[in-house]
């Protein structure tokens, strides 16, 4: 089950702060047993702009293309730490 906070007259630190807090309710459900468990996706999505794409976009288009950029290596190296951190869990579990 997966939480969806939507709207547009919240301020960006507001949005995340409910992310949190989604996200947390979440995992307890999990935790819980309440949330049937998450099937395994893969999701691959390739975009490649040309120089010449760039140059015709427009300042918002450029604006979109990078804050899209911004979010994906944020996620990338949360997903990244995450793992880190289950790996390292792992290895301190007794034997």
């Amino acid at each position: 089950m997966r939480f969806t906070w939507r709207t547009s007259s919240r301020s960006e630190n507001e949005l995340s702060i409910y992310a949190l807090v989604l996200k947390a309710l979440e995992l307890l459900m999990k935790h819980l047993g309440l949330a049937a468990p998450e099937t395994h996706q893969h999701v691959h999505q390739h975009v490649r702009f040309t120089p010449e794409q760039f140059d015709r976009m427009s300042d918002d288009q450029l604006d979109r293309a990078e804050a899209a950029y911004r979010a994906l290596a944020t996620l990338e190296r949360e997903v990244a730490a995450d793992e880190a951190r289950r790996a390292q869990f792992g290895r301190n579990l007794p034997a």
